[in-house]
């Protein structure tokens, strides 16, 4: 698996439109392919600091990642928000969402889609399923 590009910790494998946003104290990229749509966080002065041990787990390749997954649907989409801890890259969380026309749909396309880790070892982003019920993750006290 090769990264064309790696936009904030999502490594993309496919040909994708990507703008770059600065809209007050934040920088979003919006990643765009023919069935996908990502608006990842790339700086902000707004910062969350999850609970990571209530927070669902996935390893890969000797690279965990720490994550909360919080999902909703409208009349003309399904989108998801993600919330992400890499131990050794990140200290806030970072937070980015993706959405498309269907779940299925969703679910498909996140097979081409990647979180990088510090030293360049990726986790699938369609291996993190677990949904939770609130809007935010749990955070710390």
């Amino acid at each position: 698996m090769t990264c064309l590009i790696t936009v904030g910790l999502i490594c993309l494998t496919s040909s994708a439109t990507v703008d770059l946003v600065k809209t007050g104290n934040f920088s979003v990229a919006s990643i765009k392919d023919s069935d996908i749509v990502f608006m990842v966080n790339i700086a902000s002065d707004y910062e969350l600091f999850g609970n990571l041990n209530l927070m669902p787990k996935i390893c890969m390749q000797d690279v965990c990642v720490v994550y909360y997954r919080y999902c909703w649907k409208t009349k003309k989409k399904f989108e998801c928000d993600y919330f992400i801890s890499l131990p050794d890259v990140t200290k806030p969380l970072f937070t980015f969402s993706a959405s498309a026309r269907s779940e299925k749909l969703l679910n498909l396309r996140l097979k081409s889609y990647y979180i990088v880790s510090g030293d360049r070892r990726t986790v699938s982003i369609s291996l993190l399923k677990e949904k939770g019920i609130k809007s935010l993750p749990p955070l710390k006290n």
